[in-house]
């Protein structure tokens, strides 16, 4: 989070210098600008907006056979 607190991102592998503060918050920081790190939640495997539980019913089997 930059100083207005808006989210920047980096790719993968960008170099720069994590400082952890006694109050245990995290900083990152890159070409002497300071950002603070956030936590991302862990992701779920389905999306609670898109992907919705379909019942497709299985065909049913003949008991009696002629």
């Amino acid at each position: 989070m930059d100083r207005n607190g808006s989210p920047v991102y980096y790719r993968k592998g960008t170099s720069g210098m994590v400082v952890k503060a006694f109050n245990k918050d995290l900083f990152f920081c890159i070409d002497e600008i300071v950002y603070a790190l956030e936590e991302i939640p862990s992701h779920e495997h389905k999306s609670r907006n898109f992907d919705h539980d379909i019942n497709v019913e299985k065909p049913r089997k003949n008991i009696y056979l002629q």
